[in-house]
């Protein structure tokens, strides 16, 4: 695929059986696509790819494992500056404030794993666990103030950088039984949920001296020299349980109502939050 901006996209899927008999089935996809932004020098890069098996453990139950990867390289722009009052300046779309190595990476990979169990009267079970490692790292400059009436912005350049890595878990067990009380269709769900999730962030931010003019802006500055500072790190956990009801008065109406009880608990250090046992309540109407 090719586009405007120089927008290109190409991808790739592959979906089947691996065994004769079906009960053990994949799937593989690839892409990639890049993208410059209408202000100049700015672009997008993203590649990503996906895999999943899964296989017929019995005739109603199936297992489940995918991992993904993405992987995303921006170069950012980070605005234009105004007047001191607020007042925006008469500025081509295209012009650019930053430097030339401003650079924003991201990449993130997930690994998921479930199993699921069909029961005969259209209900299920299902156990999935999912974990997730993410990092974002860049530096990008911009204009670290407001401009006069001459378009110049006489405090310089500011810079800023951070690196910022997650690792998080997520499981979940729920069941879904349908059943007929009064004549009525209904469905119950219930299930129990966790996450966990850690991450830590290193950052620094500093100002490049000079006036810069909006209307003939320095992308060549010096690349400063980063001493990051940190690391903040965070540690959270929740875990839950909850229910809902259906009920169906008739083919197009349903009635739900459901709850969630949590236990949340979040420390960075400093300071920590804990909430025990709170209950979340929840209704709702559907007509189709």
């Amino acid at each position: 695929i090719y586009g405007s901006f120089d927008s290109k996209r190409i991808e790739g899927d592959i979906t089947g059986p691996i065994t004769d008999s079906g009960t053990l089935r994949g799937r593989l996809v690839g892409a990639l696509s890049s993208k410059d932004g209408f202000v100049d020098g700015t672009f997008n890069k993203v590649g990503a790819i996906y895999g999943t098996l899964q296989a017929d453990l019995t005739d109603n139950t199936t297992a489940t494992l995918s991992v993904s990867h993405q992987e995303r390289h921006i170069k950012p722009f980070n605005g234009l500056p105004t007047l001191s009052d607020g007042t925006l300046l008469n500025l081509d779309r295209s012009t650019f404030t930053g430097a030339d190595w401003n650079y924003f990476d991201n990449n993130v990979t997930n690994y998921l794993a479930e199993i699921e169990h069909r029961f005969e009267d259209g209900g299920h079970a299902k156990i999935s666990a999912l974990y997730s490692h993410a990092n974002v790292d860049f530096l990008y400059a911009y204009a670290a103030g407001a401009a006069n009436s001459a378009g110049v912005v006489p405090s310089g350049t500011r810079w800023l950088a951070r690196k910022y890595q997650e690792d998080s878990i997520a499981l979940d067990a729920h069941i879904s039984r349908p059943f007929e009380l009064l004549g009525l269709e209904n469905n119950i769900i219930a299930g129990v949920d966790y996450r966990g999730t850690d991450n830590s962030l290193l950052s620094a931010t500093g100002v490049i001296s000079g006036a810069q003019s909006l209307y003939n802006w320095n992308t060549a500055i010096a690349r400063p020299r980063v001493a990051l500072s940190g690391p903040a790190e965070t540690e959270a956990k929740q875990t839950g349980i909850y229910g809902q009801w259906r009920i169906k008065p008739t083919d197009q109406l349903t009635l739900i109502t459901g709850g969630r009880f949590t236990w949340f608990e979040s420390d960075n250090g400093s300071s920590r939050v804990s909430i025990n046992g709170e209950f979340t309540p929840y209704a709702g109407i559907t007509y189709d």
